[in-house]
């Protein structure tokens, strides 16, 4: 009788056991083909997909009155970044509240300006965050936006873009920290336009990120920037994690 009893738990067991290595094994099998459902790989639901389309036009209709504003009281903002160097080229919000869960939300659809850090052609630090991930393959691809931004050398060349126009930075550093050291400073010294670029999984988590600063070179329409596509794979770099 015991026997028996005993040999009915190590069923229930191996049984449970097998029933878990499945559900994994399918569940990496749908992500490797981008089958995850939205509620586990972080794909926007219809709710989501409302409000960012709300965020979306608000910000769209901001922009289009400061363009009615004379040009010494306008607010230029970036609309997308690209970093030829690693391939990156991504839209770019500019939410106005600092509420995470609303930054997390804008993650979703683009890489993000946080509010009231520095804005393109005046003096300050602009910081703009985006996601990073080691996953093959994702639904949504705003969660692979800034893959490669580890792989930036001192010296390639960062593109914020608002309009025709196109702002350049070079890249001065780039480090590894733990989240619970970055601190970013928004207020720099009188005629200094930098740029700094951030990975995270999600706003306010704690985990590491790379973090590029980059300083700002100059604005020009964008047909005569083509030539800061090509190879910029020869910038100097240092050992560790930090160039």
């Amino acid at each position: 009788m015991k026997s028996a009893i005993k040999e009915r738990k190590s069923d229930t067991f191996l049984y449970i056991v097998i029933t878990a290595w499945v559900f994994v094994i399918s569940l990496f099998v749908l992500n490797f083909f981008g089958f995850v459902p939205y509620y586990i790989d972080g794909t926007p639901s219809k709710e989501e997909l409302a409000q960012l389309e709300n965020s979306k036009k608000e910000q769209e209709e901001k922009q289009k009155e400061e363009q009615n504003k004379p040009e010494e009281q306008r607010v230029v903002l970036p609309t997308r970044i690209i970093i030829p160097a690693v391939g990156i080229d991504a839209p770019v919000s500019n939410p106005d509240t600092t509420d995470i869960d609303a930054l997390d939300r804008e993650l979703l659809r683009a890489v993000v300006r946080y509010p009231g850090s520095g804005t393109l052609g005046m003096d300050g630090n602009m910081l703009i965050f985006g996601h990073s991930t080691g996953y093959r393959t994702v639904r949504n691809q705003m969660f692979k936006a800034f893959n490669g931004l580890q792989n930036l050398e001192k010296g390639n060349f960062i593109k914020l873009i608002n309009g025709d126009t196109e702002y350049l930075y070079v890249v001065n550093k780039l480090r590894h920290e733990k989240a619970s050291n970055v601190t970013v400073d928004f207020v720099t010294e009188p005629g200094v336009k930098q740029l700094t670029l951030s990975t995270c999984d999600s706003f306010g988590a704690k985990s590491d990120r790379w973090i590029v600063t980059a300083d700002f070179v100059g604005s020009f329409p964008v047909e005569d920037m083509e030539q800061t596509d090509g190879d910029q794979k020869g910038g100097e770099s240092g050992n560790g994690d930090e160039i």
